[in-house]
């Protein structure tokens, strides 16, 4: 055995336990160089591929040392890994079944819980959760894990509160901000600053703004906000005697603080009736429109893609040339409202005729302008979702088949939004049949 080998090893698995994947794929590189052919520095090295996006090189990697050791149980954790995030959940979960068989430890529960969750085994899922906070009742990952479970299982008390591992656990890679105020827990104010700050994707604060004012107003009520959505929430219902601030800005000063998503845990929030949307509570800018135009047809407006660092986005994003078969030749007046469309995808919006209006948004108050005048909105589950359903509009949201937690398991309604209409695949990657019914309902 090498020692060089074995202080490279243990640098990128400190770098990996930090989620620097980068430098930990590097450092287990170095160890191979010291040792070629190491199983556990390839286990590892194919493990930082998995997280880093680089699923065919971790498959390859992974799978030879298959050949090697089939039955090492952290091999096939990142083998099966690997494959779910590709979409092929039955191998996956064979592989983690395997893998608790071989080393039934607290993290092998957690991971074939997991896959079992968003793959509809909802009792199964729980009970393997049992095993995994039984074994390790302080991690983390496992209670942010168990956290998606619950709240997709609609048990908002438990799950409001084991929600607040997402600031440890490794797969959020949240940075919590260092304040110098105290945490809020709820409470009369009494003249004080609550500073409310976002912490996640642009949907999540969309989603979440729902519950500004649900906050005691004996005192001042400052939200800081990501810089794209300043000018919605500054102009809408939900952010009234609100002072909105970017988070590129200082940090206003405040006497208490609290993080957006916690809303819910802290307001005691735990009954579908008190999450769901009571009325609009966004609206676009004064002063900004998008008139429509003389014609008729409906004006429908559309999107494909998420946001390109969200870690399920390949699984959620829509087929474009499917999506425009199903919406041409209807009479239909299409709008795409993708932010940033490459130059292919620009090109086969012209040849369909489609007005690309998302090329041209500038912030998502310009974006509400132009979707409170569409009479239909269908999109993946991303932030233009969420904005749609704020401002009450109509908007059919395709799921893919391991959908988010806040989604449920069940059902077209959603209790966040109702002007919302959910399609859910019915096997991973089925998007050809989500999109049939699609096209039946308009």
């Amino acid at each position: 055995m090498s020692a060089e080998a074995e202080r490279w090893l243990a640098q990128g698995n400190a770098a990996a336990a930090a989620g620097r994947w980068e430098e930990a794929l590097a450092a287990y590189g170095r160890a191979l160089a010291c040792l070629p052919g190491w199983i556990p520095a390839l286990i590892n090295a194919g493990g930082a591929l998995k997280e880093l996006g680089r699923l065919d090189e971790a498959a390859r990697v992974l799978g030879a040392v298959r050949a090697v050791c089939p039955e090492d149980p952290d091999l096939l954790g990142n083998l099966a890994g690997v494959l779910r995030q590709q979409g092929d959940f039955a191998q996956a979960c064979g592989l983690y079944r395997q893998a608790v068989a071989l080393a039934p430890t607290a993290a092998a529960w957690s991971n074939l819980a997991v896959l079992l969750d968003e793959t509809g085994q909802a009792a199964e899922a729980g009970a393997a959760f049992a095993q995994a906070v039984a074994l390790a009742p302080g991690d983390a990952e496992i209670r942010f894990n168990h956290a998606n479970f619950l709240l997709r299982d609609g048990a908002w008390r438990e799950g409001w509160q084991a929600y607040e591992a997402r600031w440890q656990a490794r797969a959020q890679v949240l940075r919590p901000r260092a304040f110098a105020a105290p945490a809020w827990e709820g409470g009369a104010l009494a003249g004080r600053t609550l500073l409310i700050h976002a912490e996640q994707g642009l949907g999540d604060s969309l989603q979440f703004a729902r519950f500004l004012p649900r906050l005691p107003r004996d005192g001042r009520i400052a939200l800081l906000a990501q810089t794209p959505l300043l000018d919605l929430l500054a102009a809408s219902p939900a952010a009234a005697g609100v002072t909105v601030a970017g988070e590129a800005a200082a940090l206003p000063p405040c006497d208490c603080q609290a993080p957006l998503m916690s809303l819910p845990r802290i307001l005691g929030l735990d009954r579908a009736e008190d999450l769901g949307m009571r009325a609009p509570y966004l609206a676009p800018p004064p002063g900004l429109s998008w008139p429509r135009p003389a014609g008729s047809g409906a004006r429908v407006g559309f999107s494909w893609r998420g946001n390109a660092r969200h870690r399920g986005n390949a699984a959620r994003g829509l087929p474009l040339d499917g999506l425009l078969a199903l919406l041409a030749g209807r009479g239909l007046r299409l709008v795409s409202l993708q932010a940033g469309p490459d130059a292919g995808e620009s090109a086969l919006l012209a040849r369909h005729g489609v007005e690309d209006a998302g090329a041209a948004f500038t912030s998502f108050g310009h974006s509400a302008a132009l979707v409170a005048e569409l009479d239909l909105v269908i999109t993946l589950d991303s932030a233009l979702a969420h904005l749609a359903g704020g401002l009450g509009r109509p908007v059919w949201v395709c799921l893919p088949f391991a959908a988010d937690w806040r989604w449920g398991r069940t059902g077209a309604a959603s209790l966040w939004y109702p002007s919302l209409r959910l399609y859910r695949q019915t096997a991973p990657g089925a998007w050809p049949e989500l999109l049939a019914r699609v096209a039946g309902d308009l």
